[in-house]
This record gives C-alpha cells, sequence and structure tokens, in this order.
C-alpha cells in the first residue's frame, strides 16, 4: 500500500510512504518520475508519515515517531536525478 504521494517542485521526483522492501513497515520512498533509481529514505525503526519536499527540491521533510511528531530534512537519496 503506498500513500501521501507527494511531487518535487520540478516534477522530476515523487516522495511516498509504503510498505516496500520488505520490512513490513512503512518507509518514505522517492524515485524518478519515470519509477526508476527507487530509494527508501526513513529508517524501518521510525514511524512516518506525511513527506513534503523542501521549496529548492534538494531535501523531503518527514514526521517521525516515537519521540513526538517532528520534521526531520532527509538526502533525496541515490536515485536522485
Amino acid at each position: 500500500m503506498d500513500y501521501a504521494p507527494t511531487w518535487s517542485t520540478d516534477g522530476a521526483r515523487i516522495a511516498f510512504v509504503s510498505r516496500r522492501g520488505g520490512v513490513g513497515v512503512f518507509q518514505v520512498f522517492a524515485m524518478n518520475a519515470d519509477g526508476s533509481g527507487l530509494t527508501a529514505l526513513t529508517d524501518p525503526a521510525d514511524v512516518v508519515n506525511a513527506p513534503e519536499w523542501s521549496p529548492d527540491g534538494t531535501a523531503i521533510l518527514h514526521y517521525r515517531a516515537p519521540g513526538g511528531q517532528e520534521a526531520s530534512p532527509l538526502d533525496r537519496g541515490e536515485g536522485a536525478a
């Protein structure tokens, strides 16, 4: 199941929450618009939600728990264009 999709400001990448990768928990992923370059951007130990691109497209913010909800910048990952 995928949810909370959000496009980068230039439309080249999409970030979303999914249970991919066989870990059984939700993580934030990003990939290129053509479906290539799929990259997990969060640690499977975190509960994540609501990814959002930074205005300049160089980072993805998300809310994570435990420890309450907070926004954390993330590197765009290896699949970045």
